[in-house]
């Protein structure tokens, strides 16, 4: 073994991931490395890491040796395999039982159904985001199947993103089994759900996951009729945030859902202009409530309301803005009319 570098061996990228690399890595000094051995060492870890958890995976899956055929001390989870080990694992490792019970198929996957896919991580050859991709690609084909697929990728995946070796695997999966693709959304629209919670910044995400791609698009079209007819109304905001605050009025009962314009979403005199980098990257490991703070009560949320349809957008006559406020001398329809009295001052305006 001949030192390229001090602490740096020249055929460091042939030496196995295991515990020879481990302990040279362990004895590495970065700074003493230029900038070529520093993205080497680099390389290497990540062939180490690769390696590690591909070794926690086998513990995991270890774990189920012992499951009991029928232990009714624990609550039962329809979608868990292994309800004991789940229920141990996330106690011993400090996870929601979901994603016990999550770690632990993937880990029976890639021992049992994919062991070309195991053998490659082991190897430090993908790393764990793609053997999971590969994993999630094609869990609803076959067995038999599944691993001829897996064949015709691995070779490549060390060469290819995340992104691509999906988009490879789900041609390959739709041309050799397109029911898959029915029965993967049939599997998982059961765990539809939808969450809340707060970002860094202090903002909160309300979130639906695994919905029906038809209900979904003709929410969004619905979102987007409402926001463009409030725009054609006068109003500033972008259509983003239109749809966003209609996207609230309509769940809580208010604004645009009560037959009023759509609720300004800024808070304070802000002026909403803001650049949205909140993330809003739930794991999904939990049921979406965490510390999100209790919401005031509806105090007149209307029992039945119609929100325009994607079809009919409201008019601009329907949709008064910040920009147009209805004053005493131009008051809305005879139904709602603000007595002179009782105009709508600025705190009041829409």
């Amino acid at each position: 073994m001949t030192a390229r570098h001090p602490g740096l061996p020249e055929d460091l990228e042939i030496i196995p991931p295991g515990p020879q690399l481990a302990a040279l890595l362990a004895s590495v000094r970065r700074g003493e490395l230029d900038e070529r051995d520093r993205l080497r060492l680099a390389r290497a870890r990540n062939r180490q890491v690769s390696y590690d958890q591909a070794q926690l995976m086998a513990d995991l899956y270890a774990v189920t040796w012992q499951e009991p055929a029928d232990d009714h001390r624990l609550p039962p989870r329809a979608d868990s395999r292994y309800p004991w080990a789940e229920a141990e694992v996330a106690f011993a490792l400090t996870w929601t039982r979901f994603a016990a019970g999550n770690r632990l198929e993937q880990a029976r996957q890639l021992i049992e159904d994919l062991p070309a896919v195991q053998t490659a991580l082991v190897a430090g050859e993908i790393d764990m985001p793609k053997a999971l991709v590969i994993c999630d690609e094609v869990a609803m084909v076959p067995v038999e199947l599944a691993r001829a697929l897996v064949e015709k990728v691995i070779g490549s995946a060390s060469r290819l993103t995340t992104g691509q070796l999906r988009a490879r695997l789900r041609r390959l999966v739709l041309a050799a089994d397109p029911d898959s693709v029915t029965r993967k959304a049939t599997a998982q629209v059961k765990d539809r759900r939808v969450q809340a919670f707060l970002n860094d910044n202090n903002l909160a995400a309300l979130c639906g996951y695994e919905l029906a791609p038809h209900r979904v698009a003709a929410a969004w079209e619905r979102l987007t009729a409402i926001a463009r007819a409030a725009k054609a109304g006068g109003d500033e905001r972008r259509l983003d945030q239109l749809r966003a605050d209609a996207f609230l009025d309509l769940l809580v009962g208010e604004g645009v859902a009560a037959g009023e314009p759509v609720t300004d979403g800024n808070l304070g005199d802000g002026d909403g202009d803001g650049d949205g980098d909140g993330d809003g990257d739930g794991d999904g490991d939990g049921d979406g409530d965490g510390d999100f703070p209790e919401a005031p009560a509806v105090s007149k949320a209307p029992a039945v309301f119609k929100a325009p349809p994607a079809s009919k957008a409201p008019t601009a006559s329907k949709a008064p803005t910040a920009s147009k406020a209805p004053t005493a001398s131009k008051a809305p329809t005879a139904s709602k009319a603000p007595t002179a009295s009782k105009a709508p001052t600025a705190s009041e305006e829409p």
